[in-house]
């Protein structure tokens, strides 16, 4: 029975509200299945599928291919004028090709204008609604993605040369710590898993690593002492993400330790939210230690 109600092809909301889930009969009784809109080889089809966690991890990828099936011109007339695109891409060079990185900045700024609430976006009014508000920010938000973009690849670039510079033997232990952080920001894909709220950090966590390998030639103990302090709790992040697919809290935990790193190896640059070793240990105690 749910195969009878899958819609392929799907260029438009044309098949009715979304609810949340519905129950199925079937000659072997009744059952629950959660629609989404589904993606496979570049084409849209709504499905109905077997839990929630399913459905939600589909649904944002279906919308997101959906907006970009109902604004076709717009998204050209955007990817043509991408501020400084050509020296982002450039910057990102080592990391992947500028047409990859062209597309997944594109996607990310729809995710950033239409997509935020996805989880409310159940109807073709509601849709078409939220096409209509939004579509006029997609200009500002491609202005401020393209100028973090930049900071952030510019900082990862002079991270890149002082590990270069900073190669002595002595100072081993550091620029592994140094890169492994460093490969957890920027890599292939990232853009994917952020929004533009944390992207805005991203200038800040790089500054905080260049600051650290200015010292580092001085004060390798003292580098040492806060690597280990910080170290403490990324192992055990790191712990949980092999078991766990990174749900809201562990991410939270994640991006506190970023803060935490801010705090012990470039003090003058501040950090967004109040951070100390004790309330990483509350907030793992009480959130992560039990999951």
């Amino acid at each position: 029975p749910v195969d009878k109600l899958k819609k392929e092809n799907i260029t438009s909301w044309d098949f009715g509200d979304l609810p949340e889930s519905i129950v199925i009969e079937s000659s072997h009784g009744c059952f629950t299945a959660y629609p989404a809109l589904v993606v496979e080889k570049n084409t849209l089809s709504l499905q109905y599928l077997n839990s929630k966690e399913e459905a939600d991890e589909k649904m944002p990828e279906g919308l997101l291919l959906l907006v970009k099936l109902n604004l076709v011109s717009e998204i050209k007339a955007l990817q043509s004028k991408l501020p400084d695109i050509n020296k982002i891409c450039l910057l990102y060079s080592q990391v992947a090709g500028c047409q990859e990185l062209k597309s997944e900045l594109v996607d990310f700024i729809l995710r950033e204008v239409f997509l935020k609430q996805w989880q409310d976006i159940r109807s073709s009014a509601h849709f078409e609604r939220m096409i209509k508000e939004n579509t006029s920010s997609l200009e500002n938000v491609a202005n401020e993605a393209c100028k973090i973009l930049s900071s952030t690849l510019q900082q990862y670039q002079q991270c890149r040369k002082l590990l270069k510079k900073n190669n002595s033997p002595f100072f081993l232990e550091a620029l592994s710590d140094i890169n492994e952080q460093l490969s957890n920001l920027i890599f292939r894909h990232f853009l994917q898993q952020l929004t533009l709220d944390r992207l805005r950090e991203f200038p800040r966590y790089l500054s905080a690593i260049v600051r650290r390998l200015e010292k580092l030639p001085n004060d390798h103990l003292g580098d040492r002492k806060h690597m280990l302090e910080a170290k403490i709790y990324w192992e055990k992040y790191k712990k949980h993400i092999e078991k766990n697919s990174p749900g809201n809290e562990l991410q939270q935990f994640r991006w506190m330790i970023e803060e935490y790193r801010v705090s012990l190896f470039a003090q003058n640059l501040k950090t967004a939210i109040p951070i100390s070793a004790k309330r990483l240990d509350n907030f793992y105690r009480e959130k992560i230690s039990q999951n």
